[in-house]
């Protein structure tokens, strides 16, 4: 695999993503779209995508689950 691995891209992007408002935490997974696809989870208590919160991050998909009433240390 060419570039950073997935935990790699969430080390360098944790505390940036957790200044957003509505994030919560940040948790490796898999996509809901491709099982075999991993992807950035990032857990928020919107239903809307925060304009700061990015697509993708070193070429792994962002998605955005509920967070509704925990907080990740």
């Amino acid at each position: 695999m060419n570039g950073p691995t997935l935990k790699q891209v969430i080390l360098d992007h944790r505390v940036r993503l957790m200044k957003i408002d509505a994030v919560h935490g940040v948790a490796a997974g898999m996509s809901s779209g491709d099982p075999s696809r991993a992807c950035v989870i990032v857990y928020a208590d919107t239903d809307q995508w925060p304009a700061e919160l990015p697509r993708s991050l070193g070429g792994f998909p962002v998605e955005m689950h509920p967070a509704r009433g925990f907080q990740a240390t």
